[in-house]
């Protein structure tokens, strides 16, 4: 796989504004390949200071819920190696979580989608890695 680790550089992530139908991020290979677990490390506002204190002076840019930059409801889907209609093999709702990992029966896929519905608050979706496993 790809991993661009840019020191200080927000270039190693995929961004893309939300639009009516949200955005998506696909995966594509020449050759079909098994695929059974899908993990993706969403954005999740490290780029704010996260102070454990009981004063308000350190705690004003403290975000008490989850981080509006992290994806909140998303599809994985794929696409048969024969080139059918895509088919939706996760639907997650509601998440505030940076780290996800899927698990599904073993699939064969020409390509992977992950199709970002809504994040929690922030108009970009934003996703850091993608890593698919057999």
């Amino acid at each position: 796989g790809w991993v661009r680790a840019i020191p200080g550089s927000y270039e190693n992530r995929w961004t893309a504004p939300l639009g009516e139908a949200g955005a998506w991020l696909e995966l594509a290979w020449e050759q079909p390949q098994t695929i059974r677990r899908v993990q993706i490390t969403f954005d999740s506002g490290f780029q704010r200071e996260l102070t454990l204190s009981s004063s308000a002076a350190a705690n004003v840019d403290i975000i008490r819920a989850p981080q509006p930059e992290t994806v909140k409801n998303y599809s994985i889907l794929h696409q048969p190696g024969d080139g059918r209609e895509w088919v939706e093999l996760v639907s997650i709702d509601r998440n505030h979580q940076r780290l996800r990992r899927h698990e599904f029966p073993v699939v064969t896929a020409k390509r992977i989608r992950i199709q970002v519905k809504e994040t929690n608050g922030d108009n970009l979706a934003r996703v850091f890695e993608v890593r698919c496993y057999a």
